[in-house]
C-alpha cells in the first residue's frame, strides 16, 4: 500500500509540475512578452520547468542532447572540462569527459556521440 501511494504521489507532482504548471508558465510568459516586449517579459519558466534546473550550463548541455542523468554527473564530476565565461558555455573538454566515465557506460556513449 504504502509503494503504491509513493508512486501516485511522485506521479502526481510530476504530471503537475512537468506538464500542467510548464503549460501555464509557457502562456503566461507569452502573454507577458506581446504585451509588454520580450526583453521586458523576464525569465520564461516553463523553460526551468522543462529541464528541471536554473542551471543554464545544464540546460545547454540537455539542449545539446545529452540526458539529464547524464548532465548532473558531467556538473559534479566534471566541472573542469567546461569551459564557461560571462555565464555561457564556450567550449567542452570532451577527452577529459570521457576520461572521468568508464567506456561503455551510458554516460561515457552519450558524450562520445554526441559531444
Amino acid at each position: 500500500h504504502v509503494n503504491i501511494l509513493i508512486s501516485d504521489i511522485i506521479y502526481d507532482i510530476e504530471h503537475i509540475l512537468r506538464f500542467q504548471f510548464e503549460k501555464y508558465f509557457n502562456h503566461y510568459y507569452s502573454m507577458l512578452k506581446n504585451i509588454l516586449g520580450e526583453e521586458k517579459a523576464g525569465e520564461n519558466w516553463a523553460t526551468l520547468l522543462e529541464y528541471g534546473t536554473q542551471n543554464r550550463i545544464m540546460i545547454t548541455l540537455q539542449n545539446m542532447g545529452l540526458s539529464r542523468h547524464t548532465t548532473n554527473k558531467i556538473n559534479k564530476e566534471c566541472k573542469g572540462a567546461l569551459i564557461i565565461e560571462g555565464g555561457k558555455l564556450k567550449s567542452i573538454n570532451k577527452s577529459m569527459i570521457l576520461s572521468k566515465f568508464s567506456s561503455g557506460s551510458l554516460e561515457y556513449d552519450e558524450v562520445k556521440n554526441l559531444l
